[in-house]
C-alpha cells in the first residue's frame, strides 16, 4: 500500500526521542505487543516533525503501510469526528467508506485487525480518538501526537513523551543553518541568548533565522531587540506563532480561558498555589484545579515535574507568557489587570514577612508591621529553609516590588524594602534593593519611624558594597528624624562603617555609644540582642587591630556573642558569624587544626543560609591557612569548592 506520510522533514536536536521510540519498537517486536506512543509538547515544540521523522524510520518494518491522518484537535471548529477520521484512513487504505458513519469505525478496525500498520495521529484533540479506532493492533504501531496530556492513553499502555525545549547545540544548527553563510561564525553566547529567549521552540528558532536572513540587524542588534522588546513583534512575521496560540485558547472552556490571562499577569518567572488563588480571586481549591487544568492542556509548565524540589511551581513559556500578557491587554480593563497584580503582591508580601521574622529576629521594621503581622501562616520552617525560599523567589520577590512601585501601591512600596532588608544584607544582593528604598523615600510624608527605618537600612546597604560616604550620611538623616530609641543601632551602623573604612579606633567608639544607647530600646528582648550584636561586632574589631595580647579578649567576646545567638535560638547566619571569626582568630593564635575545623563549621552554615559570597571568602582563607600548613590537597579542595561555587553564584 505504501505510505501517506506528509514530506520527510528535518528533525534537529530530536536524537534522543528518536532513539527512545526505536528502543521501545524493539521491545514491543520482542514482547509481541503493539507500540503505543503519545507525543505531547507546547505549540511549536515539534511534535508532528518528531512523529513523521520516526514513522520515516520505522516505515519498513510494517509492511501493510503507513497510514497519517491530521485529527484537528486544535482547529477552529473543533477536533474531527472519529468517524471522519476512521473516513479517511479507510480511503488510503484504498478500502470501501460504509455510508452510514457508525460504520466506519468498525470497518476500520476489521481492516487494521491483525496487520502490521504503521498508524500515526496527528493534533489529537482528546483520548476518545484514538481508543476509538484501535481494534487488534497487536502487530502495528500508533504514534500520537497532542497539544494536551492525555492521561487516559497513558493508562492503556501508550508510552509517553513530553518535548521541550532544544538545547543550544541544535539551536546553533537551526539559526547557522536557515540564516545565512556568515552566522556559521556567531559568537556562542549570542546563540544561548537567542535559544532561551525563543524558549528553544523549534518554529520560534527558524522564524528568528529568517529574520536574520532578511532584515538588517546584525545577530547582536537582532538579540538585542528581541531582549528589550516584544519577541512575537520581532520574530512572527506572518503570524505563525500567533495562529499556534490562538488555537490553543481557542480550546479551552470559559474557566481555562479567564484563568489563563489573569495568570500571566503574575509579576516574575514562576508562580505557586498561593499567588494562582490570588490572581483569580478564588479559593486555594478552586486555583489549585484551574491550574491543574491548564498543565494538561500544555498551557502552563509544572516545574516540578522535571525538579521535585520545585513541586508546586509553574510557569507559563517566555512566548506563551508574552502572547497570554497580549490576550490580558486586549480583554481585560486596566482596572482589573492592575487588581488582579496588587492581589498577587499582597499576597507575595504577606509571604515575605513570614520569610523574613523567621530569618533573621530583628524587630519588626516600622512601615512593613502588617505584612509581619498577617503573614502567611502556611511557613513554619526554621531560618535555614526561609533561606531556601528566599533565595529561590528572589527574582519573583523583587518583580513584585518594582511592579508596586509601577502602580503607586505607597503601602507596598514602603513595606516590600524593609522585609527584603535581611536577606539582602546578609547574601550581598543589596544594588537592587537599595534603589527599592530611594523609591519608598519618594514618598515625603512618612511618620518619622518610617523614615527613620528606612535611612538606617539604607545605610546598612551602604555599608555593605562599601559606600562610606552615602551611609555616613544616610545615617546622620537618620538621626535627625530624632528616633531616640533607634540611637542604638545608628552608632552600630556608624561603627560598621568605620570599620569597614579601617578606622578601628573610631568604630570601637561608635560601638561603646552604641551600648549606652541600649537602655534607650525599651524593649528587653531587643535590648538583650543588641548587646550580643555588640559583642560579636567589638570581638571582630579588637582581632581586626592585630594585637596578638589581645586574641584572647577578642575570642572570649566572639565565644559569648555566639553563646548568647544559641541561647536566643534560630540565629543561623550570627552563629556562622561568630564561628568564621573563632575560626581566624585560632588561626592567627597557630591552632590550625581548630582554626580549619571552625572554618569549615562555619562554611557549612553559610551554605546552608544561602550565603554564597561569605562561603566563597572563607574557602579562599581555608586554602591559605592550609598552604600555610603545608596541607597541599586541603588547600586545593578549598580552591576548588570556591571556584564551583563561584560559578554557580554569578549565573
Amino acid at each position: 500500500m505504501g505510505t501517506v506520510l506528509p514530506m520527510k522533514p528535518w528533525c534537529v536536536g530530536r536524537d534522543e526521542q528518536t532513539e527512545t521510540v526505536t528502543g521501545w519498537q524493539v521491545d514491543a517486536v520482542r514482547e509481541r505487543v503493539p507500540l503505543l506512543v503519545l507525543i505531547t509538547g507546547e505549540p511549536g515544540a515539534g511534535k508532528t516533525t518528531l512523529t513523521v521523522a520516526v514513522a520515516y524510520a520505522l516505515a519498513n518494518d510494517y509492511p501493510d503501510g503507513v497510514l497519517f491522518c491530521d485529527c484537528g484537535g486544535s482547529a477552529p471548529g473543533g477536533a474531527t469526528p472519529v468517524e471522519d477520521v476512521a473516513s479517511r484512513l479507510l480511503a488510503q487504505l484504498r478500502e470501501n467508506v460504509p455510508d452510514d458513519p457508525r460504520q466506519r469505525v468498525d470497518a476500520l478496525r476489521s481492516h487494521l485487525g491483525g496487520r502490521r500498520i504503521l498508524l500515526v495521529l496527528d493534533d489529537v484533540g482528546d483520548a476518545h480518538q484514538v481508543k476509538e479506532l484501535l481494534g487488534d493492533m497487536s502487530r502495528s504501531a500508533v504514534l500520537v501526537t497532542s497539544r494536551q496530556r492525555l492521561p487516559e492513553l497513558e493508562n492503556a499502555r501508550f508510552k509517553s513523551i513530553m518535548l521541550g525545549g532544544l538545547n543550544d547545540t541544535a539551536a546553533e544548527v537551526i539559526v547557522t543553518t536557515l540564516a545565512n553563510p556568515p552566522l556559521a561564525t556567531v559568537a556562542r553566547p549570542v546563540i544561548t541568548e537567542l535559544n532561551k529567549i525563543c524558549g528553544g521552540l523549534p518554529v520560534a528558532l527558524a522564524m528568528a533565522a529568517a529574520r536574520l536572513r532578511d532584515g538588517d540587524d546584525s545577530p547582536e542588534e537582532f538579540v538585542e531587540a528581541l531582549r528589550t522588546g516584544r519577541v512575537l513583534d520581532e520574530v512572527d512575521i506572518d503570524g505563525t506563532l500567533q495562529k499556534l496560540f490562538d488555537a490553543v485558547y481557542r480550546g479551552v472552556n470559559p474557566d481555562e480561558a479567564r484563568a489563563y490571562p489573569l495568570l500571566a499577569l503574575i509579576p516574575g518567572r514562576h508562580f505557586g498555589f498561593t499567588e494562582a488563588a490570588a490572581a483569580l480571586d478564588l479559593p486555594d481549591r478552586a486555583a489549585k484545579h484551574l491550574v491543574r487544568r491548564l498543565v494538561h492542556k500544555l498551557m502552563v509548565v509544572d516545574l516540578g515535574a522535571e525538579r521535585p524540589e520545585h513541586r508546586g511551581l509553574f510557569r507559563y513559556h517566555d512566548l506563551v507568557r508574552e502572547y497570554a500578557t497580549e490576550v490580558a491587554s486586549t480583554d481585560l480593563a486596566e482596572e482589573v489587570r492592575d487588581e488582579t497584580v496588587r492581589r498577587v503582591i499582597v499576597a507575595r508580601l504577606l509571604r515575605l514577612g513570614a520569610l523574613a521574622k523567621a530569618y533573621s529576629k530583628r524587630p519588626k521594621p516600622f512601615g512593613a508591621e502588617w505584612a509581619y503581622d498577617e503573614a502567611d501562616p502556611s511557613f513554619d520552617g526554621d531560618g535555614v529553609h526561609a533561606a531556601e525560599e528566599l533565595d529561590r523567589e528572589w527574582p519573583n520577590l523583587i518583580a513584585s516590588a518594582r511592579r508596586a512601585a509601577e502602580l503607586d501601591q505607597r503601602r507596598l512600596v514602603t513595606a516590600f524594602p524593609p522585609a527584603l532588608w535581611p536577606f539582602a544584607y546578609q547574601t550581598g544582593r543589596c544594588s537592587v534593593v537599595i534603589d527599592l528604598y530611594i523609591r519608598a523615600l519618594d514618598y515625603r510624608d512618612h511618620e518619622p519611624e518610617v523614615t527613620w527605618q528606612l535611612r538606617r537600612d539604607l545605610a546598612g546597604l551602604y555599608e555593605r558594597i562599601g559606600e562610606h560616604d552615602l551611609a555616613d550620611e544616610s545615617i546622620a538623616l537618620a538621626f535627625a528624624v530624632g528616633y531616640r530609641k533607634g540611637d542604638e543601632s545608628l552608632y552600630t551602623w556608624r561603627g560598621l562603617a568605620l570599620e569597614s573604612r579601617g578606622d578601628l579606633a573610631e568604630a570601637q567608639r561608635a560601638m561603646d555609644l552604641a551600648r549606652e544607647a541600649v537602655p534607650l530600646m525599651e524593649d528587653p528582648e531587643q535590648e538583650r540582642r543588641a548587646l550580643v550584636l555588640i559583642d560579636m561586632h567589638c570581638a571582630r574589631i579588637t582581632w581586626k587591630r592585630g594585637v596578638s595580647e589581645e586574641l584572647d579578649k577578642a575570642e572570649q567576646a566572639a565565644i559569648r556573642a555566639h553563646a548568647g545567638f544559641v541561647e536566643r535560638g534560630d540565629e543561623q547566619v550570627n552563629e556562622a558569624l561568630c564561628v568564621e571569626l573563632i575560626a581566624r582568630i585560632r588561626g592567627d593564635r597557630g591552632d590550625v587544626d581548630a582554626a580549619i575545623r571552625l572554618g569549615e563549621d562555619a562554611r557549612a552554615m553559610f551554605l546552608r543560609g544561602r550565603l554564597a559570597s561569605r562561603a566563597i571568602n572563607l574557602l579562599e582563607w581555608l586554602a591559605e591557612t592550609a598552604d600555610a600548613a603545608g596541607r597541599a590537597d586541603d588547600a586545593a579542595r578549598y580552591r576548588a569548592e570556591a571556584e564551583e561555587l563561584r560559578d554557580g553564584h554569578d549565573q
